[in-house]
């Protein structure tokens, strides 16, 4: 019996060689965020977000794998093999993702 793709995505979510992945790219993004421009639009809650991820929050960091298990750039490149869950997601592709659900990931409201 195959597994959902939800049962994918959060088995992928879960997953502590995932998890690192996300929090290298993020902490790499975060880098970036806290430089930028105080004058970029809502700059105090990225960075915000970007100060939890610089410190390694535990929580905030699996809470970000979770979420971006289910994102498009990821969904689609998750397998269950025989050695476990697996993706085929390329660092590119995944820091893209980081990228654009920044705004998401720190909870700012897009009002659409």
């Amino acid at each position: 019996m195959a597994l959902s793709a939800s049962k994918l995505q959060a088995l992928l979510g879960g997953d502590p060689a995932f998890t690192d992945r996300v929090a290298s790219l993020m902490r790499d993004y975060a880098r970036v965020v806290l430089a930028e421009a105080l004058a970029t639009a809502q700059h105090a809650a990225r960075a915000n977000y970007a100060k939890l991820i610089m410190q390694g929050s535990g929580s905030t960091i699996a809470a970000a794998a979770a979420f971006l298990a289910t994102t498009t750039n990821v969904k689609n490149t998750i397998s269950y093999e025989d050695t476990g869950i697996t993706t085929t997601v390329t660092d590119a592709s995944l820091d893209s993702q980081i990228q654009s659900s920044w705004n998401a990931m720190a909870g700012i409201e897009t009002g659409s």
